[in-house]
């Protein structure tokens, strides 16, 4: 798969999005929740990375995954933000269909 744009790549401004979610929808969606980078959170880390839409474990795709920062994600050379940062990523049909859904998810510019 090609190399998404960044902002800083096509001249657009990047924000920061805050969203508010109704959690009992939330977990109608698969979840996945990482507290410690595992050698599990690192292959999933790498496969977002590589840009694959369907990150999955043991099988089972997840629509939502939640866990530490990665700071750098190579070899012996990996390591995560361990203290206040966490990072949750959206994946697949499901997963769009929930952040576009104004009733149980609101997207707003954060100040």
């Amino acid at each position: 798969m090609g190399r998404e744009a960044k902002a800083s790549d096509t001249g657009d401004v990047a924000v920061v999005l805050k969203l508010t979610i109704d959690r009992a929808e939330l977990a109608r969606l698969r979840n996945l929740s990482f507290v410690l980078p595992t050698k599990d959170y690192w292959s999933l880390v790498e496969r977002c990375r590589d840009r694959n839409d369907a990150p999955c474990l043991a099988g089972q795709a997840y629509d939502v995954i939640n866990g530490p920062v990665a700071k750098r994600w190579f070899g012996s050379q990996a390591y995560a933000i361990h203290q206040g940062y966490d990072q949750t990523s959206f994946h697949g049909d499901k997963a769009k269909a929930f952040l576009n859904d104004s009733r149980v998810c609101k997207v707003e510019v954060a100040e």
